[in-house]
């Protein structure tokens, strides 16, 4: 490298050194950057942890179905099986999954039913939270909370309620961006 080059690298250096020092917004805002991020983190770890949270407070309150509760049929011992234990065990067979698809169909709709109205609350009550990263974690929260909720049941769901509960959601949504726009225009509240 010539004397030169090296010359006209120091300058810029300190050229660029004096611009950030009298002029620290205009070239790099690291504090800014830092606190964005800091809001960032704050925000997807509470919209990661409040579906977890509503999943486990429903099971809390009403557990999952598990398989092992819904065997009856032991298996067979050693030796031969008649045709009759063989058509028994298969009827039996046939009952316990019947009656854990029921269970299972019965929490999942319990679940669809208090993830929805508590997704859209968090997304709705989101909105009117000054800080950012709080009100930015409980929209994701409620989106994500909603999105387990209609895939934990949207097969068992009726069109009609299909329909009107993502109406309403729609609705919500339209809503807390209306929100969010008047208050980015009036400068807050």
């Amino acid at each position: 490298m010539t004397a030169l080059a090296l010359t006209s690298l120091t300058f810029d250096a300190c050229h660029l050194h004096r611009r950030i020092r009298m002029h620290p917004k205009s070239i790099v805002d690291l504090e800014g950057a830092k606190m964005r991020g800091i809001n960032f983190a704050i925000a997807m770890g509470m919209a990661l942890l409040i579906p977890m949270l509503i999943t486990y407070g429903v099971n809390l309150l009403h557990p999952p179905p598990d398989h092992e509760d819904y065997q009856s049929v032991g298996l067979p011992g050693p030796g031969p099986v008649s045709e009759e234990e063989a058509a028994r065990r298969e009827e039996l067979s046939k009952k316990d999954r019947d009656n854990f698809n029921a269970a299972r169909m019965e929490y999942e709709q319990l679940f669809f039913y208090v993830a929805l109205p508590v997704g859209l609350a968090l997304v709705v009550g989101g909105v009117f939270v000054g800080v950012s990263s709080i009100s930015n974690g409980m929209v994701f929260g409620g989106v994500f909370t909603l999105i387990m909720g209609y895939y934990s049941n949207w097969n068992q769901l009726s069109d009609g309620i299909k329909f009107v509960s993502l109406l309403i959601a729609l609705a919500l949504f339209v809503f807390a961006a209306y929100r969010t726009y008047s208050r980015s225009q009036t400068g807050g509240g």
